[in-house]
């Protein structure tokens, strides 16, 4: 069995459609053995995930600060909690457990977990799968951003060879588990 890290919000967002496309690709991994490894929380996309997975009898692992924060409430789902010190660490512990990086809609916390794998696999530190969740066009201006970077010379063009944009749940899903 492999690992998925899913990166999503702690919201729900306020578009069914957009729910309904990410219920739709986690059941995708679900139904395909593969375990969730995640913050652990049962607020938002990150709590419906968990419930999918659950739904399918499969590993579920929290990674949690032992700091409680403020807004995170503990998912019931897990099968395993791991602490960790800080914030800095749940990503480090997330990034060694995971074969691959699932990024769907959410807000700054999300972004930040999006780019510390992208950057790792840049830096050849990891050498992980990241796809993308462009559902909605939710990430279209991160995209166009990635654009102006390269035109602007900032980034490397080969950007879009180490990351998988995908609108369609089963093209993301089939290009990640290829």
């Amino acid at each position: 069995m492999k690992n998925i890290a899913i990166f999503c919000g702690s919201r729900n967002g306020n578009s069914e459609e957009i729910q309904s496309q990410i219920a739709e690709l986690v059941s995708l991994f679900a139904k395909e053995n593969y375990n969730l490894v995640y913050g652990g929380s049962k607020r938002g996309i990150m709590g419906k995930a968990a419930e999918i997975f659950r739904q399918h009898n499969r590993k579920i692992t929290g990674v949690l600060p032992y700091k409680k924060l403020d807004n995170e409430k503990i998912s019931g789902e897990l099968t395993t909690k791991i602490y960790v010190d800080n914030l800095f660490e749940r990503k480090k512990k997330i990034l060694e457990l995971s074969d691959i990086f699932l990024i769907l809609p959410g807000g700054i916390g999300t972004l930040d977990e999006a780019f510390e794998i992208i950057v790792s696999n840049r830096m050849k530190f990891t050498n992980k799968k990241v796809g993308i969740f462009n559902c909605q066009n939710f990430y279209e201006h991160l995209i166009l951003q990635l654009h102006k970077m390269i035109e602007t010379g900032f980034l490397n063009p080969n950007i879009w060879d180490e990351i998988i944009i995908e609108e369609n749940a089963e093209e993301l899903f089939e290009k990640l588990t290829a």
